[in-house]
């Protein structure tokens, strides 16, 4: 099995702490079990967490990270339909921001290990 490649993986085991405090896991997980993407097993471990929504949170984070990247994009939306839009935006954002800084690190990288040209008078 492959672990999610994304930048937005990325992102979650960075926030990872800020996360579990912040978002409710139990409606997530039930609309991600009806696209698919949590198995019933999976579903009723993190709904058996109910009165310790942090275990719960923590949960369904380990287990979007040791799957694959379809299983992320289907947290992102499942996030935006159980009204939780504040913590999408937050994950996309920070998806794009470790992106621009990766981008940006390889133009540096590039512009500095080329040769300089120098010009004849």
């Amino acid at each position: 099995m492959h672990g999610c490649t994304t930048a937005g993986c990325d992102v979650l085991r960075q926030m990872y702490s800020k996360l579990t405090c912040t978002y409710d896991a139990l409606p997530v997980a039930a609309k991600m079990y009806q696209r698919n993407a949590l198995t019933l097993r999976e579903l009723q471990s993190i709904q058996s967490r109910r009165d310790r929504p942090i275990e719960a949170a923590e949960m369904l984070l380990n287990i979007i990270m040791e799957q694959p990247d379809a299983v992320y994009l289907c947290f992102l939306d499942a996030l935006k339909h159980t009204d939780q839009r504040h913590v999408y935006e937050t994950l996309v954002e920070g998806a794009y921001k470790g992106l621009w800084v990766i981008w940006l690190l390889c133009v540096t990288k590039n512009i500095l290990s080329r040769p300089t040209i120098m010009q004849s008078e």
